[in-house]
């Protein structure tokens, strides 16, 4: 139970490997293109985050890829981390499949990420991507060093 709380693959190789590790694993096990997507300066971030916040991006890319599974029809998704230079890391994932209803029922893995967000004073939204697919965006509120 308690290496499911903390995945051994964070400890192990750090946030960014565990995400590729995660991205690919998705994509082995739905068929579906999903990718890893890093701006400059995104992989130092993940990794100067705390461990709380570490679990948070993890288990919120993951839970949102699983509802890319379950609902949307998809048939790609990516996981993109880039940094807001006033805030710190912003992770989002998206896919190209139906999109979210604009009031969606907050089902337990929204609710979930929600929460997740707020104990690191984070932010999580979601919502329709353009005319076509849902994007779940974190925003963590670790200001990037100068």
């Amino acid at each position: 139970l308690a290496r499911e709380l903390r995945p051994t693959a964070l400890d192990d190789h750090g946030l960014r490997v565990a995400l590729q590790a995660q991205v690919e694993r998705f994509a082995t096990t739905t068929g579906l293109v999903a990718q890893l997507l890093l701006d400059d300066g995104a992989a130092a971030a993940l990794d100067s985050l705390s461990e709380q916040e570490q679990i948070v991006v993890y288990r919120i890319a993951q839970e949102a890829m699983s509802n890319v599974a379950q609902h949307a029809q998809a048939d790609r998704v990516d996981v993109h981390v880039q940094i807001d230079p006033s805030r710190g890391p912003v992770v989002t994932v998206t896919d190209n499949g139906n999109g979210i209803d604009d009031s969606p029922d907050e089902g337990l893995g929204l609710i979930g990420m929600r929460e997740r967000a707020r104990l690191v004073g984070a932010e999580f939204t979601i919502g329709r991507s353009g005319t076509k697919g849902t994007t779940a965006t974190l925003r963590l509120n670790v200001p990037a060093q100068q």
